[in-house]
């Protein structure tokens, strides 16, 4: 990897800014952006995440609505062309505009990594699990915020014990998020769910990669994401996976995941209970290690460079 020096570059007429980041974490510094494109005639390119705090504002921090529609706002008038990371997000940044009367840029979409890579791979050198954890789990990965809709995991654990149906233990791996303190509450000091799940925070990439290995399978219950990147990691890794089938989520793994509805705690459990399955789970890990093809940083680097390559023709 190479380090950038820290420091202004002077932008030139011609030139291509792509942002990649947040934008809208620096309040003034799209509205500089596009007051020195007026004078400079560069151009503008940036990567759209998602547009949770704009369209699905309970699902996000207060915070943030205002500060991020602003942004996305003025982004709509002044860019050049937009990188989408789902045709989910492609999208809804087409509806963001259409609902405010706003000229649409050109939006291409690219796929990002799924791949662990080198950086864990160390974690291919052990089978140790933390302390607490099952030699059978399933695997849910990301923060306990009220979009990832942990809430309905932890209902379907509690139908589950109710009704006497076994499933293997729920580790989540996620801090605490926002708008999650009775879910938080629940996953972590409900003794009846004391031994069925368990909350690790602060994993590093060597241990992430470890439990996507030894994981029975992953469940993904989000109500709404930009892409969806647990599921893709999950399939990278031959895993089996059953996932909420909301926004962008479907697009990664087609049918080779088995969706349930973010609302259905009944949905929910059904699938877990078809994954807990060991015939039904080695078809699916076969379908998945035979059909899925993972993509490399190399392979989201190529994308970008030919929607780039395109403002020139």
């Amino acid at each position: 990897p190479v380090e950038a020096e820290p420091g202004a570059a002077p932008i030139a007429a011609g030139d291509t800014v792509l942002i990649l980041g947040k934008p809208w974490d620096d309040a003034g510094l799209q509205a500089r952006l596009d007051a020195e494109k007026a004078t400079v005639g560069f151009r503008i390119v940036e990567l759209v995440y998602d547009l949770v705090p704009s369209l699905v504002p309970h699902l996000h921090h207060p915070s943030l609505t205002v500060p991020y529609t602003r942004q996305m706002f003025r982004q709509a008038q002044t860019s050049d062309r937009l990188l989408a990371i789902s045709e989910s997000s492609r999208r809804d940044y087409e509806e963001f505009c259409r609902r405010l009367a706003l000229p649409c840029p050109p939006i291409d979409v690219i796929r990002i990594a799924d791949r662990l890579g080198g950086i864990a791979a160390a974690g291919r050198e052990s089978d140790a699990l933390p302390a607490g954890v099952d030699e059978a789990f399933m695997l849910c990965v990301g923060t306990v915020e009220v979009r990832k809709n942990h809430a309905l995991l932890y209902a379907a654990v509690k139908l589950a014990a109710e009704r006497g149906i076994p499933l293997p233990q729920l580790v989540i791996v996620g801090g605490h998020g926002w708008l999650v303190d009775e879910t938080w509450n629940n996953l972590t000091r409900d003794p009846a769910v004391r031994d069925s799940i368990r909350v690790l925070s602060s994993v590093d990439d060597e241990l992430l990669d470890r439990l996507y290995r030894l994981a029975a399978f992953t469940v993904y219950p989000s109500k709404y994401e930009g892409w969806g990147l647990p599921v893709a990691e999950a399939l990278a890794q031959g895993r089996a996976v059953a996932a909420s089938s909301s926004s962008s989520i479907p697009e990664i793994g087609g049918d080779l995941v088995r969706y349930f509805s973010p609302y259905s705690v009944d949905e929910c459990l059904e699938a877990l209970v078809e994954l807990s399955d060991p015939v039904a789970r080695a078809a699916a890990e076969a379908r998945i290690r035979a059909e899925y093809v993972a993509t490399s940083w190399d392979d989201t680097a190529a994308q970008v460079r030919a929607s780039l390559a395109a403002l020139d023709r």
